[in-house]
């Protein structure tokens, strides 16, 4: 069966003489791996269309049961270049993409695909900081997944929270903040300073992303939001590994 679809290209790698392996998160199939035959070759028709964070459309001869199908065409759909020309950006949408590429399975899920696009393009686009891009991602992300975390009422009485001047208590288990009641109830606690708090609950809420980036943070709060982020996400995705674009450039970026 021939079949089209949009895609993201997740990564690449060497097959043979002349052919590459290619995995894709697919708008209609979700994950996809396929041969491209010919690849590597001088003259080739694919162009950078197979590097990864591409936005591509694709034609490939899918056989049901096959791990490996067979990618006749691959064009790109719109060119991100600024990704891979800013170290920053290329971080920020490495991350992304590999994270897709531990969570997403072999089956449609047109809300993840329509984010990944969306976010490569925020990024590609943006003047801001992408970090907060890369944020806003994760949070959208663990919603479609089923585990979105809230941050206006406490997870036990359920009570309005807010930000004070002093760090509040987090249940990852419930998905929420606890108040000073219900705290010795809960068995899965971080803590959150109250400008992380913040961010998070206003990133969460929705609001708009273009005025987030404007937003000021230091070092401190950026480690502090991405070990949240990561804490809760490990919590209720068991067995996720460290993301090895973060180790990468996390090295190159830190300042020597």
């Amino acid at each position: 069966m021939i079949v089209k679809t949009e895609a993201v290209v997740l990564r690449a790698m060497k097959y043979r003489e002349s052919s590459k392996i290619v995995s894709f998160y697919t708008k209609d199939f979700g994950m996809l791996s396929g041969i491209v035959k010919g690849a590597r070759r001088a003259k080739n028709p694919f162009g950078s269309s197979l590097e990864p964070m591409s936005h591509v459309s694709l034609i490939v001869y899918k056989k049901p049961n096959r791990e490996l199908q067979t990618v006749t065409q691959c064009e790109t759909i719109r060119s991100l270049r600024r990704l891979s020309e800013d170290l920053e950006k290329m971080s920020v949408a490495m991350s992304m993409i590999e994270l897709v590429s531990l969570v997403a399975h072999e089956e449609e899920n047109l809300p993840l695909f329509l984010l990944l696009v969306k976010s490569l393009e925020d990024i590609d686009e943006t003047t801001g900081n992408p970090a907060m891009i890369g944020w806003y991602f994760h949070l959208r992300l663990m919603t479609i997944l089923g585990f979105q975390p809230k941050f206006d009422r406490c997870g036990g009485c359920h009570q309005p929270m807010v930000a004070v001047g002093r760090p509040l208590k987090f249940d990852v288990s419930k998905g929420a903040p606890v108040c000073e009641s219900c705290s010795s109830n809960s068995g899965s606690l971080v803590s959150v300073s109250p400008s992380v708090f913040d961010m998070l609950s206003r990133l969460n809420s929705g609001e708009q992303i273009q005025h987030a980036q404007s937003r000021a943070f230091d070092v401190r709060m950026k480690e502090e939001l991405e070990s949240f982020l990561r804490t809760y996400l490990r919590f209720h995705v068991p067995g996720i590994r460290m993301l090895r674009s973060e180790k990468v450039f996390s090295q190159i970026l830190t300042p020597a």
